[in-house]
């Protein structure tokens, strides 16, 4: 078997049928982890000896004809903002590198259930709160695909490890489209579902912000996303905001795409995009159309306020998770991450209520098109993943035009806010290929709580162009 070729549907078939053995698989990716991992920093931390563990219980329950479900015996990774208990969870903060949690988020506890094999933990950046996951205290985290381009943030450990095959899926969080983003500049299968439909609890707090941020899947294809939706869906009694939502049921990803509508959102979008990107948002639009789904322009009148929401309300959110600990220990940040924390302590609270007023406008607008629409796309990023070195000089190019990394946003982040904001689920998924030969990511999103049908048609997309079957090369 090559590792590198493997997805999770495939493996756990295998699984099942006995032709791969959970031990083996997981020695086979802690053997890849050991190749791999000095030179592109995915993960902080390896669970080796609890991970054998869970293996050897998972062989040894399914040979007993006890199979748990799809991800019994699967090898998966956690993004270093999400408790493990017993473990440290650093957020990628120096301030937290002692802490050790003393219960499992409760994505944790149900990957326990499931019988999932949990590799170790995976680089961020700092506080999850940045677009390169260039981190000063723990490494630099690079591209799978070009060592010497970022990975995108703040999930880039998580994405650079699926992307390599060092896992075959893993968890992130997203609060501006730190699941959806390094998707895209890596090349993976990136999705945030709807806002609360995966229970927060056990995120390490002041890491996202609390009304934009979800628990996120990253895995190499849609198809993968499925069989780890399933088994963390649902209401949770110590996340209050997921209580009383819609049940998931099974993911049927068989859909049949002709006659559906399809909305592009060029407005804000394409403002400040590689033409590159542009053209893979086209090329898109023809394989839908192919596939038997309308596609047509869609105006939304104020998705170009869309960052100005965003960031007045993450920066106010920020500042309040933040303020005890800048105070007391300022030292303990990096100069970016401390001046980011510190503008919410000038935005008054006047501000923040009218970005939330705003921000209700917004939603409004997308649920009013997606009464004459299935699905809206965008592209995921505006540009492909940018080098280590265009990134730390503070400006990125965009086909000549010079733009900064972030002024009161992060600009890869730009074409994922929105949907933060509106807090609809959305996919990221590879779409082709740069000239320099890095993913392209189209982002898919769908009505509130239907994770299943955006879910399938990303799938349909992925068998109509195969790109999620190219793997870089290391």
């Amino acid at each position: 078997m090559k590792i590198a070729d493997v997805t999770l549907a495939q493996a756990s078939r295998d699984i099942s049928s006995g032709s791969i053995s959970p031990v083996d698989l997981a020695e086979a990716f802690f053997d890849r982890i050991d190749k791999l991992n000095p030179k592109l920093t995915a993960y902080t931390l390896l669970l080796k000896e609890k991970a054998l563990k869970q293996a050897e219980k998972a062989e040894k329950e399914i040979k007993q004809g006890k199979r748990r479900g799809p991800l019994h015996g699967i090898p998966l990774s956690i993004k270093d903002n999400i408790w493990i208990k017993g473990f440290p969870t650093t957020a990628g903060s120096k301030l937290l590198a002692g802490w050790v949690p003393e219960y499992d988020a409760a994505v944790v506890e149900r990957l326990s259930d499931a019988g999932a094999v949990i590799l170790g933990k995976t680089n961020l950046h700092e506080w999850a709160k940045g677009s390169s996951t260039l981190n000063p205290f723990y490494g630099h985290t690079k591209n799978p695909w070009d060592i010497s381009r970022v990975p995108g943030g703040s999930s880039g450990g998580s994405a650079s490890a699926v992307a390599a095959s060092l896992c075959l899926g893993s968890l992130g969080t997203d609060a501006a489209g730190s699941v959806r983003m390094p998707a895209s500049l890596c090349g993976t299968v990136g999705l945030k579902p709807t806002f609360a439909r995966i229970p927060h609890y056990g995120v390490v707090d002041g890491s996202g912000s609390w009304s934009l941020d979800t628990i996120g899947i990253l895995t190499k294809t849609s198809e993968d996303a499925a069989f780890l939706l399933e088994a963390l869906a649902g209401p949770d009694e110590r996340d209050k905001g997921s209580v009383g939502l819609p049940p998931l049921g099974k993911v049927n990803l068989n859909h049949d795409l002709k006659g559906l509508e399809i909305g592009v959102i060029k407005d804000h979008f394409f403002d400040i995009c590689a033409e590159e990107v542009k053209k893979g948002v086209e090329a898109a639009v023809r394989v839908f159309e192919k596939l038997g789904a309308s596609v047509d322009e869609v105006k939304l009148p104020h998705i170009r306020k869309a960052p100005f929401m965003w960031a007045t309300i993450s920066r106010v959110e920020a500042w309040a998770a933040h303020e005890k600990t800048v105070r007391s220990s300022p030292q303990g940040y990096s100069r970016g991450i401390l001046t980011r924390i510190l503008l919410g302590q000038f935005i008054g609270a006047h501000y923040y209520l009218k970005a939330q007023r705003a921000r209700a406008i917004l939603i409004k607008e997308f649920e009013d098109a997606f009464k004459k629409l299935d699905f809206m796309i965008t592209p995921a990023t505006p540009l492909p993943a940018p080098t280590i070195d265009d990134h730390e000089s503070g400006y990125l190019d965009v086909d000549g035009r010079k733009v900064e990394v972030g002024g009161i946003y992060s600009f890869l982040a730009r074409c994922t806010i929105p949907i933060n904001l509106t807090g609809h689920p959305a996919v990221s998924t590879l779409s082709g290929f740069s000239k320099q030969g890095v993913p392209l990511g189209l982002q898919i999103i769908g009505k509130a709580f239907q994770e299943n049908k955006i879910l399938a048609v990303s799938h349909q997309f992925e068998k109509a162009t195969g790109y999620v079957n190219k793997h870089p090369s290391l």
